[in-house]
């Protein structure tokens, strides 16, 4: 998990001027219970990977970096990034005071029903090279998909490996 720490040490999430730092559990822990345990299951995979070996040194992250960052992207989507939202909110935010671009990037998000995810992808990580490609595959795999209930049990057994019963 060092690598990942790492990036996120370059970030304005770690480092800012208003000296307010975001760790780790407030972009990938849910606040909510039912979806904090969900998540906090899902974790194990990592750490799983990461006893393992899969993961455990820079090119072996490296290599796996496009599939964990497309979990993460489809969780964030599935969820209105609802992680990011517990700190940024659309309704608190003064386009007045924000930068030109940045101002117009929220009001069309507003306007057109996006979401944090769709515009930050690498916000705390770095990007793996065909990021867009892949985060366009998954907004249409999940606009193909009928709405699930706020757990999955067959979809969390099904990102950990194991057989649904």
């Amino acid at each position: 998990m060092e690598t990942n720490l790492g990036e996120y040490r370059e970030t304005v999430h770690y480092n800012n001027h208003s000296g307010v730092r975001a760790i780790c559990s407030d972009c990938h822990v849910p606040h909510e219970w039912q979806y904090k345990m969900k998540a906090k299951i899902m974790a194990v995979k990592d750490v799983y990977h990461e006893v393992l070996g899969t993961i455990s040194t820079p090119e072996k992250y490296e290599e796996r970096r496009l599939e964990m960052a497309s979990a993460v992207w489809t969780k964030m989507k599935a969820s209105d990034s609802r992680e990011c939202r517990n700190c940024h909110a659309f309704e608190y935010m003064d386009f007045t005071i924000q930068e030109t671009r940045a101002a117009q990037n929220h009001q069309k998000a507003i306007d057109t029903g996006m979401t944090c995810i769709d515009c930050h992808q690498g916000i705390a990580h770095d990007l793996a090279p065909g990021y867009l490609e892949e985060y366009n595959h998954v907004v249409k795999k999940l606009a193909a998909q009928p709405h699930q209930g706020p757990i999955d049990v067959a979809g969390i057994k099904s990102f950990l490996g194991t057989q649904s019963e």
